[in-house]
């Protein structure tokens, strides 16, 4: 089913896609439009598979596409063997093939696994594509960049709160993760000795270990942009929340071995974002 020639025409119906595809659903679309990878797409979890089954789940998700109105069988003996879905080629498209994107791994306060979602820009097209319970994938297709970023700060919970002190505290890369660590089993007196207290305020200290300390979420945001000639740019950064202040944690001069910490707003974050884009 799959080594037919990607459709050049669609279902008739294009309007705004909001659509969960299967694994093997996606699959199908992608080597229809011969995509070789989409971030968010995760290994088999039932393992590598025979070309006979690998044939076999793709003539299920064709079926699952045509009954659910999302693909049509050919009409014509000539034609392409499956027509997909004008939108929903779209959508899986602008992910596969995005000009700009946003990886978001959010983890709310107390949670082992993040919530995973994948923001793709092209051209005209925004798209948040959503994996959850293994083998299901949600398309959202959005109107514009800034609804994009919306919904992302929407689902990672992001809440608007003013900031309540200035300035900047800077530590080591590698101890940010064992900040955390101890700041989270109330060992605030050892937290302190990772922070030079020379390049810091004490304000600052005192109120970045306290969010720290009061179980945060924590959402890891990956811009990535292509620039000319194919290659790609990335910026990595950190956002930590919890009832009382935002903090932003991002590489200095994007030097990942050196971090700056300041708090925000959820419009510094939003700005931040679609600048970024």
């Amino acid at each position: 089913m799959a080594t037919g020639d990607s459709p050049a025409t669609a279902t008739p119906a294009a309007g705004p896609v909001n659509v969960v595809l299967s694994r093997d659903e996606l699959a199908l679309v992608l080597s229809l439009l011969q995509a070789q990878a989409l971030p968010g797409l995760d290994p088999d979890p039932l393992g590598e598979r025979t070309p006979d089954q690998q044939d076999a789940a793709f003539v299920a998700a064709a079926r699952g596409l045509r009954a659910r109105g999302l693909a049509r069988a050919a009409d014509r003996p000539e034609a392409a063997p499956l027509t997909i879905h004008v939108g929903v080629l779209a959508a899986v498209g602008a992910c596969a093939f995005s000009a700009g994107a946003l990886f978001v791994y959010h983890w709310p306060n107390g949670a082992e696994q993040p919530v995973r979602l994948f923001g793709h820009l092209r051209a005209d097209a925004f798209v948040i594509h959503t994996p959850y319970e293994e083998v299901l994938h949600r398309f959202t297709a959005l109107a514009s960049r800034e609804d994009l970023v919306d919904q992302l700060l929407a689902v990672c919970q992001m809440r608007q709160q003013p900031t309540t002190v200035a300035g900047e505290l800077r530590l080591a890369g590698a101890d940010f993760a064992h900040l955390r660590q101890l700041a989270e089993e109330g060992n605030l007196i050892q937290a302190r000795t990772l922070l030079n207290p020379a390049l810091a305020l004490a304000d600052l200290v005192n109120a970045l270990l306290a969010t720290l300390a009061n179980q945060p979420q924590v959402t890891i945001v990956q811009i990535l942009k292509a620039g000319d000639g194919g290659a790609a740019s990335r910026r990595d950064l950190t956002l930590v929340q919890d009832s009382s202040a935002l903090w932003l944690v991002e590489p200095v001069d994007g030097d990942a071995s050196l971090l700056a910490a300041r708090q925000v707003t959820r419009g510094d974050v939003r700005a931040l974002l679609l600048a970024a884009l």
